[in-house]
């Protein structure tokens, strides 16, 4: 992990705990996010703020990867 991956996920992690209300920072990695709070109004939240790391984010990509995991991998694919 790069230090600007693990910036990424400290931000992302930040922003999730932000948006749900929950400390997520120690949940599994592969966890569902949508069963701490991740609804859709705030996967919508989410992807206005991801937004600014990679303008072409969709509400499908966010939606299709509800995991720490796979949302680390949608913000790095551009960083």
């Amino acid at each position: 992990m790069t230090e600007s991956t693990i910036a990424d996920r400290a931000w992302l992690i930040e922003t999730l705990e932000n948006l749900v209300d929950d400390d997520i920072a120690d949940l599994d990695p592969q966890a569902d996010l949508s069963d701490y709070g991740l609804d859709s109004i705030r996967v919508f939240e989410l992807v206005q703020k991801l937004r600014a790391v990679r303008p072409d984010i969709q509400f499908a990509d966010i939606a299709e990867n509800l995991t720490i995991d796979g949302l680390c991998e949608i913000v790095e694919d551009e960083v």
